[in-house]
């Protein structure tokens, strides 16, 4: 009795752990981008979120804090998460701000679609210097992110920009 009882454990061990293939995701280009096309706006009005018709210019992490530079990275999704929406998310810098995050939600065909998240430094009034993190999630679980460190021509950190 207690064989048949190992036996049905184990097999509901085994079924249980196939359910939902775990969803991974691995980041294959980032960098500064070129023609990146706007797909959603804050509350404010402020142009925050890029996707598509993006051109890779040059891998790197540090990002000129200059009036309409693009930054961002390219992912590959493996597996295909139980929710069907992905969620894009931006932590801006806190230097001297309040630190803000944004998020955009988008299916799974969509995401498949064009892989890619970017932020282009246009937003209304002045730009703060400082790390922004580019995040793609599934409900609560981190798939990939990425920090790109915003600096002012002098080198100064925290300082902020305007047109």
């Amino acid at each position: 009795m207690k064989i048949i009882h190992l036996i049905i454990s184990m097999m509901i061990f085994v079924s249980c752990s196939c359910f939902g293939d775990e969803v991974k995701a691995t980041i294959v280009e980032y960098g500064l981008y070129t023609d990146l096309d706007i797909i959603g706006r804050t509350k404010t009005g402020a142009r925050e979120w890029l996707l598509a018709s993006e051109k890779h210019l040059e891998t790197t992490t540090h990002v000129p804090c200059k009036y309409g530079v693009s930054f961002g990275y390219r992912f590959q999704i493996d597996g295909h998460p139980e929710s069907d929406t992905i969620t894009y998310g931006i932590l801006l810098p806190p230097e001297g701000w309040q630190a803000k995050y944004f998020a955009v939600t988008r299916t799974y065909e969509e995401t498949v679609a064009n892989p890619f998240i970017g932020y282009r430094l246009d937003a209304d009034g002045p730009t703060p210097c400082g790390t922004y993190v580019l995040v793609i999630s599934v409900g609560d679980r981190k798939l990939c992110e990425q920090s790109f460190e915003v600096y002012s021509e002098n080198g100064i950190r925290g300082q902020a920009i305007s047109e």
